[in-house]
């Protein structure tokens, strides 16, 4: 992420997400939040070391800036960044994408994070066994698979979300 951000207008951020996860969600909501991070939930058991200190040095980045952690953005060479992904599910808030950073913050003394929360017309079983964000386990390297008890049929998939997220906030946002 380079050194200069902007933050992306939440109602652009929050269109551009239900466009792209229309395909698996029908008829859900979007809007920014600012959350307690002890409410936060993650399918991911064990964060390496080298991830959580590139989620810190991007903690650094959005206080340098000014910039919630962790809205939307644009950096200086237009690239889009989703902030934290967040679904409300049927366990509570679930970090589709930012454990790390959630994780960084949470570390760095902070109480809340700011994000995108997609809220199903009908909440969604997890995708695998979710614990609180205190409970993850940092490691050097994880040999394993670092999501516990996953369910493919209810795993989301956020990557390609992310990608077709950073598409439409082009469209939308006139980048292209």
């Amino acid at each position: 992420m380079r050194e200069s951000l902007t933050a992306i207008p939440p109602r652009v951020a929050t269109s551009a997400l239900l466009v792209a996860t229309s395909g698996w969600y029908s008829g859900a909501t979007a809007e920014y939040v600012e959350v307690p991070i002890s409410s936060l939930l993650s399918a991911i058991e064990l964060l390496e070391t080298e991830r959580i200190r590139s989620a810190q040095r991007v903690l650094s980045t959005y206080a340098a800036q000014g910039v919630a952690p962790f809205v939307s953005v644009l950096d200086q060479a237009g690239g889009a960044h989703l902030g934290l992904l967040i679904e409300k599910c049927d366990q509570g808030l679930l970090i589709l994408d930012g454990t790390h950073r959630a994780f960084a913050a949470r570390r760095a003394g902070r109480t809340r994070v700011s994000g995108t929360l997609i809220t199903p017309k009908r909440l969604q079983p997890p995708p695998a066994i979710l614990r609180p964000i205190d409970e993850i386990q940092e490691v050097v390297h994880a040999d394993g698979p670092k999501f516990a008890g996953r369910q493919p049929p209810t795993f989301r998939p956020a990557v390609d979300w992310l990608e077709r997220w950073s598409d439409q906030i082009r469209i939308e946002g006139g980048l292209e």
